[in-house]
């Protein structure tokens, strides 16, 4: 599901929720661990079904069909 949400932002190019999702703020960071950012997570479920998969595959809709019924495959592994 986050694939295809994450396929969804990605060709709304007048969206909020894509300013918001891929803007990087200007503000230092916490020390210790890094928090998981939910484009990690995007970039983390692309790499478990396609190596070569990248989310600017999304502007391919039958590519990135492909890819999100491959993760639907994995049954959330």
């Amino acid at each position: 599901m986050r694939l295809e949400w994450a396929g969804h932002i990605r060709r709304d190019k007048d969206s909020q929720m894509r300013q918001v999702v891929i803007s990087k703020p200007n503000k230092t960071r916490p020390r210790g661990r890094p928090r998981q950012r939910w484009m990690d997570r995007v970039k983390k479920d692309l790499m478990q079904v396609d190596e070569t998969a990248i989310i600017e595959d999304a502007d391919n809709r039958d590519r990135w069909r492909g890819i999100v019924e491959a993760a639907k495959g994995l049954n959330g592994l």
